[in-house]
């Protein structure tokens, strides 16, 4: 479910994702094993993971909602406004400060797969 230091974002449900952080982030602990990575202390990586997964649903919505053209046909459009609102670079840096090779990563393979797996969950609504 967690993976440090940059969340393994690539398919899945993102919504449902968020809903289940949420509600390990309600549980009391301290430390956290993560399925790759160091361990964690306290609960902001998960925070800072739900707020990245809420920035990223929250923009892809409003663009699928924008115009009642078919959002499977639109996705670079999609995609592209999406990149607009969200700053994929800022998100790369808080996950991955002081490593080149882990905000590439973030950067060439979880956001891509993020905004697919987002798009891919709701454009059938």
């Amino acid at each position: 479910m967690v993976d440090s230091p940059i969340p393994f974002l690539y398919g899945g449900f993102p919504i449902e994702q968020i809903e289940t952080l949420q509600q390990m982030n309600g549980l009391d602990f301290d430390t956290l094993i993560p399925g790759h990575g160091d361990v964690l202390k306290g609960k902001a990586f998960v925070q800072m993971e739900i707020e990245l997964l809420q920035a990223v649903v929250s923009a892809m919505t409003q663009e699928i909602e924008r115009t009642s053209a078919d959002p499977q046909a639109r996705f670079e459009e999609i995609k592209q406004a999406v990149e607009k609102q969200v700053d994929k670079s800022a998100w790369s840096r808080r996950f991955a400060p002081d490593d080149a090779d882990e905000r590439d990563f973030f950067e060439n393979f979880s956001w891509p797969g993020l905004l697919l797996a987002v798009h891919a969950e709701l454009w059938p609504r």
